[in-house]
């Protein structure tokens, strides 16, 4: 406690250094908190489906003798959905056609809705898609139902319950409009997912559909998406026709891996790049360990200017070790305030309401990464009491007249050391 005590009285008297160090260490730190809550669910995108290690996007590349190359995202063959016939480890087959920019009435109310899409049941099961309201397990296999994501409900019908509603809709290449009836309400997907639907239309016959769709593929347990591949060329030659095997090639890429590594022609949105998370990260850890190096730095001048302090306490008997943990406790005092001031910044300011902060138990991912920035740093926070400990002191107590002398800290091999630390 008396240390304690000792460690605030002397960084009350070097207020000036003292805020400046606590300013430089929290600022550094939020750059660190912010960069690390991007970069974390830039990662865990679609992790939140369940079972999401055994769903894969079906994509198919398509090649010419002239020329013509592309890779799809999604599918318009039709022989897509006879697939699972052939293949003994799906288990489900989910369909997503996308009907473009909608056209949406309901007696008064009318908007336009981005991101519709007619789909077969398995949709809702592969993608764990939650009902908050309507049938828990709504009859989407029947034609014309519908399904309203929580946010276009909240926006646009308040408190007033859609159930068993008809919605008029005309898609963007429909030249009428088509009654729907709604079966329910679905809970919006999370922002950490490459697709988010406003509305889900139930397909009227999934078996027999033709058109542009996207399709995953629900594998069983154990299954290798590999094994789908290899076996292609005998499920072509049954079901292809002779020029579509030529210039078709498949490709499944597990739905974790959309958001981050899929480039392709049509894709649903746009996604990241994983370039630029290692890019973003490399960005992080240079900020830390350049807070980390300037706060050493500032902490080393501040114990040059206490050197005099020092000697005269080694000569009045003070022990090595309690001069090094005083120093310790000093600077450890510093980083606990800086991590804590950063950490309710980053909370309750909400920096770039992308960042998702609020999801799920990412409080709890605050404290947990800002606990692993206050170890590095306390670790760092050993390099000035090392340095006191192992001083040569008596070399460095004399006196010139009524003075101590402490030139010997100017001598090239002790301020090597801080050189090195202000050109890192």
């Amino acid at each position: 406690m008396r240390q304690l005590k000792s460690s605030f009285r002397f960084l009350w008297n070097n207020r000036f250094f003292s805020m400046i160090n606590i300013a430089g260490l929290t600022i550094g730190f939020i750059c660190v908190l912010v960069i690390s809550i991007w970069v974390i669910n830039q990662l865990k995108y679609d992790r939140h489906v369940r079972n999401f290690q055994n769903i894969y996007r079906l994509t198919v590349e398509v090649s010419s003798s002239s020329g013509y190359h592309s890779h799809f995202a999604r599918c318009w063959q039709h022989w897509t959905r006879q697939i699972q016939n052939y293949y003994s480890d799906i288990k489900r087959i989910a369909l997503l056609a996308p009907l473009r920019r909608t056209a949406v009435k309901l007696d008064e109310i009318k908007f336009n809705a981005e991101q519709v899409y007619r789909c077969n049941k398995e949709t809702l099961e592969v993608f764990d898609i939650k009902i908050l309201m309507g049938d828990s397990n709504p009859q989407f296999g029947e034609p014309n139902m519908l399904l309203l994501s929580e946010s276009v409900y909240k926006t646009y019908f308040g408190n007033t319950s859609p159930i068993d509603s008809i919605i008029e809709i005309s898609g963007a290449f429909d030249t009428e409009f088509m009654d729907f009836k709604v079966v329910g309400v679905f809970k919006d997907f999370p922002k950490t997912s490459h697709l988010h639907p406003d509305i889900l239309i139930s397909l009227p016959d999934p078996d027999n559909f033709e058109g542009w769709a996207y399709t995953y593929l629900e594998l069983s347990d154990g299954s290798k998406s590999s094994d789908i591949i290899e076996k292609f060329p005998d499920y072509a030659k049954k079901h292809l026709e002779e020029e579509t095997r030529n210039t078709s090639d498949i490709h499944l890429q597990n739905i974790t891996d959309i958001h981050l590594h899929s480039k392709k022609d049509r894709e649903i949105e746009t996604n990241g790049d994983i370039k630029v998370v290692w890019l973003f990260s490399s960005i992080g850890i240079a900020v830390l360990v350049i807070t980390l190096f300037n706060f050493l730095n500032l902490n080393l001048i501040l114990q040059l200017k206490r050197n005099n302090i020092l000697i005269i306490k080694k000569i009045l008997g003070s022990d090595i070790l309690e001069l090094a943990k005083g120093i310790f406790f000093e600077i450890t005092i510093q980083i606990i305030l800086a991590c804590s001031i950063s950490l309710i910044i980053v909370y309750f300011i909400k920096p770039f309401g992308s960042l998702y902060i609020y999801e799920d138990n990412n409080i709890l991912f605050l404290s947990f990464l800002q606990s692993s920035i206050l170890c590095v740093a306390l670790i760092f926070s050993l390099i000035p009491s090392f340095l006191i400990a192992r001083r040569q002191w008596n070399k460095s107590i004399t006196i010139k007249g009524s003075k101590i002398d402490d030139s010997y800290l100017l001598k090239k091999g002790n301020t090597g050391f801080r050189k090195v630390l202000v050109i890192l």
